[in-house]
């Protein structure tokens, strides 16, 4: 059993030697996922070697893992890389050649993978599988995706008809085909010259079919369904219609969903129909400026809803505030706290075993949520001047042509991020 995929295939072919030194059969599982090449492939640009024999080393793990993403019979693979050749294409004995129909098996994803191909390009090829796949199910309640401006997209929300594990499976499909290729260093990605062509010519695009799961008894999907679980029946329509409402305030502030109200509020509302200001302060999460704002606009759309629907009634709801836990996804909130406690880019780097330019990437989404204290221990206040009179001029979502426009001004690729970051955040959060 190899919990680990090798650097190279050369370590992974005498790993596999050792089962069948008795001359019995073997059987081989390994446990591989993308994480574990960008995990490698870090590791490999952290190591103080020549560049060359880094590039090599990349190669290699490059190599390997597409031995463990391989679709077709993993024996011909192998033998051809140490200059054997196999009469036929299938071993009999690995798992592609034995597997099931449907594994095999290609059809037409033309339409969904287009989405996929196409929400990539509109945000500019610089996110990850997870984060693409939150654009097309509609993820309202995702911070970046609403600071960023990205529910905007025509893409939000139109790939509700598939789970986010069937979209990341047709992501690792799409790389397994050579239409989409990985920032090995930060995961986001990237069409390749065929994706391209593809998407442009909307050519046919055929995939390893989507692997079909049984719901379980009570499965929910949606967030705001769970939210709304013990309500009753019109209550829960108000919810969804608060919730609706909600949602086209946010986008026309260009803010997230929950800096206009938290899903517990609309709850609230949904459940004691406040139809007056006053009963609207007596909604948690809602002060003096927020009923002033928009009070009016919610109680007159909680009377129009009750004045239509005679049957709904107040009901008493138990409000349980639970507090937010860090994640995985949160690890940018991480490094930001570290920075903010006084430790340098190189200090958070070492303490946390990354490289400094992951810690770069995480202070810059950190700024553009508003979660670090101050930019200037990153960018000197001059530079700052002008980094931003150059993202003025280009107007560009690239780095490139700001630092060309900034032209020398010792000024980095990190500190335009920081200050990008920090300028989205003053547009999205309306600080001074």
């Amino acid at each position: 059993v190899h919990y680990d995929i090798s650097k190279n295939i050369e370590g992974y072919y005498q790993e596999t030697g050792r089962a069948g030194r008795d001359g019995l059969s073997s059987d081989c599982v390994l446990f591989y996922s993308h994480g574990d090449k960008i995990k490698i492939s870090r590791l490999i640009h952290n190591d103080k070697l020549p560049q060359n024999v880094i590039q090599n080393n990349l190669a290699n793990l490059d190599t390997v893992c597409k031995y463990a993403e391989l679709r077709t019979c993993r024996k011909k693979m192998m033998l051809k890389y140490f200059g054997e050749e196999m009469q036929g294409d299938n071993c009999g004995a690995c798992d592609n050649c034995i597997g099931t129909k449907e594994k095999k098996e290609a059809i037409d994803l033309t339409i969904p993978a287009q989405k996929f191909l196409s929400t990539i390009v509109r945000t500019s090829q610089r996110y990850g599988a997870n984060y693409i796949a939150d654009i097309l199910l509609g993820n309202d309640t995702d911070d970046r995706i609403m600071h960023n401006g990205h529910h905007k997209l025509p893409t939000f929300g139109i790939g509700v008809d598939l789970k986010k594990k069937e979209w990341q499976h047709i992501s690792r499909e799409l790389e397994a085909e050579g239409l989409l290729t990985r920032d090995e260093e930060f995961g986001s990605l990237v069409l390749t010259d065929k994706g391209n062509a593809s998407l442009v010519n909307r050519t046919p695009i055929l995939l390893a079919a989507i692997p079909r799961t049984k719901k379980t008894k009570g499965e929910r999907v949606e967030k705001s369904r769970t939210i709304e679980a013990d309500l009753p029946e019109m209550n829960a329509e108000l919810f969804n219609i608060l919730r609706s409402l909600r949602m086209k305030v946010a986008t026309e502030r260009s803010v997230a969903p929950y800096m206009i109200f938290q899903d517990n509020t609309l709850k609230q509302m949904a459940a004691m129909l406040p139809q007056t200001n006053q009963e609207f302060l007596r909604l948690s999460g809602v002060g003096e400026k927020k009923a002033a704002d928009l009070g009016g606009l919610f109680t007159g759309a909680i009377r129009a809803f009750v004045g239509n629907n005679d049957a709904v009634q107040k009901v008493e709801i138990k409000i349980e505030e639970r507090p937010r836990v860090v994640e995985a996804k949160d690890t940018s909130l991480v490094s930001a706290k570290l920075f903010n406690e006084g430790k340098s880019v190189h200090d958070i780097a070492e303490s946390r075993g990354i490289s400094m330019n992951t810690v770069a990437e995480h202070l810059a989404e950190a700024i553009a949520i508003g979660r670090v204290v101050s930019i200037e221990r990153l960018v000197p206040l001059e530079k700052i001047v002008l980094i931003k009179d150059a993202l003025d001029k280009t107007k560009s979502l690239f780095l490139k042509p700001v630092m060309e426009y900034l032209n020398d001004q010792d000024i980095s690729y990190d500190q335009i991020k920081y200050v990008r970051s920090f300028e989205d955040a003053k547009r999205s959060l309306g600080n001074v």
